[in-house]
């Protein structure tokens, strides 16, 4: 593990945490917390709120997967389509098509926000990461 943040209510008990954490590993101590793996936070302590903007995490994921000009949708997934193993790649240029599709990488890069913050997106991604092995156009 490379990152890690710590919110704890009481000051000496991460006063002792970080000590104790020290003794095995370097630390370093960036204190606000202002990102957290391509995640902006924000904490108001007046208003006792914490906040996560993932505006900057996806816009690298759009363009990283050179989604730029693609058509945004309200909804996660067409309802009450279903995908198989089947619609997986059946002959050798539909294969070849597809190894050229950072499929995999897709799912694991819109993982991270959804287990943060999208659980209505949770399903989606559950349904697709089944084809990671074998995806087709459809999925």
């Amino acid at each position: 593990m490379d990152d890690m943040a710590v919110m704890l209510k009481w000051m000496e008990v991460g006063k002792k945490f970080k000590s104790d954490t020290s003794k095995f590993w370097e630390i370093t101590d960036n204190r606000p917390i202002k990102w957290f793996l391509g995640f902006q936070i924000k904490c108001d302590r007046m208003a006792r709120t914490i906040s996560i903007n993932q505006h900057a995490y996806i816009k690298s994921m759009v363009e990283r997967f050179e989604l730029t000009n693609a058509k945004p949708i309200s909804t996660p997934m067409v309802t009450g389509m279903q995908f198989s193993i089947e619609q997986g790649p059946s002959t050798v240029n539909q294969a070849a098509r597809m190894r050229g599709v950072p499929y995999a990488e897709a799912i694991s890069s819109v993982l991270w926000p959804v287990v943060i913050s999208r659980p209505d997106e949770a399903h989606t991604v559950g349904i697709l990461s089944q084809f990671i092995q074998n995806p087709g156009p459809p999925h």
